[in-house]
């Protein structure tokens, strides 16, 4: 019994280290999930596990590996090799980081970032229920990171006229604000067809959770 509260107590402190030691809401999430991708390639469920591993940087290189051969971008590749390197640092583990990154490869653009134009976002609103029509005009015109979107909360939602005046990353050093068009804001209406007693109620709810957006 007194070994398995030992291991709960170190699961904590572990998680404590990587997770609290986080500022913004959107990259709590991120690291999060690319943590849990890194403990399903190591065959492991317990962040604590990862202290574990005898040559740490040599499995980090085979993740990298992995990761390459499944065709993914180097800056793809980055963002998720950053959850690791966070996870170790906090939980007093030096890696050689220079060296791991010199298995990332050469620097590559997988895709040419371009504006959908009038016709792909129609087709996407024809088959899109009043939910997914609010995210899809909200990116379309706030410009806004999808990441953002998971993390947005009514109360962040101002009216004004037949716009939406939109705070993103309320309370942070990363807070702005953008506006969104009529038609957006007609949706969003929709979406809101609510009492104002019910609004006042919900106002501290998040719009669209992480699943949402996912799916």
């Amino acid at each position: 019994m007194a070994v398995i509260e030992q291991q709960e107590d170190k699961e904590q402190e572990v998680y404590f280290n990587f997770m609290n030691s986080l500022k913004a809401r959107a990259t709590k999430e991120s690291y999060n999930t690319n943590i849990k991708l890194y403990l399903k390639f190591c065959g492991l469920t317990k962040l604590s596990e990862l202290l574990t591993i005898q040559e740490p940087q040599k499995q980090i290189i085979k993740y990298i590996m992995s990761l390459r051969e499944k065709g993914l971008a180097t800056s793809s590749i980055s963002t998720m090799l950053n959850a690791i390197y966070h996870f170790y640092q906090m939980n007093d583990l030096v890696l050689n980081i220079k060296k791991i990154n010199s298995f990332i490869g050469e620097s590559t653009l997988k895709t040419v970032d371009r504006a959908y134009n009038y016709n792909e976002i129609q087709n996407l609103l024809n088959v899109s229920d009043l939910r997914w029509k609010c995210i899809i005009l909200l990116m379309a015109s706030s410009g806004c990171r999808i990441g953002a979107i998971t993390q947005l909360r009514l109360r962040e939602l101002e009216k004004i006229e037949s716009c939406y005046k939109i705070t993103f990353y309320q309370g942070t050093n990363e807070q702005y604000y953008t506006f969104c068009t009529p038609e957006c804001a007609s949706f969003f209406c929709l979406l809101f067809g609510i009492s104002n007693e019910t609004r006042r109620k919900i106002n501290r709810s998040i719009i669209f959770n992480s699943r949402t957006v996912q799916h």
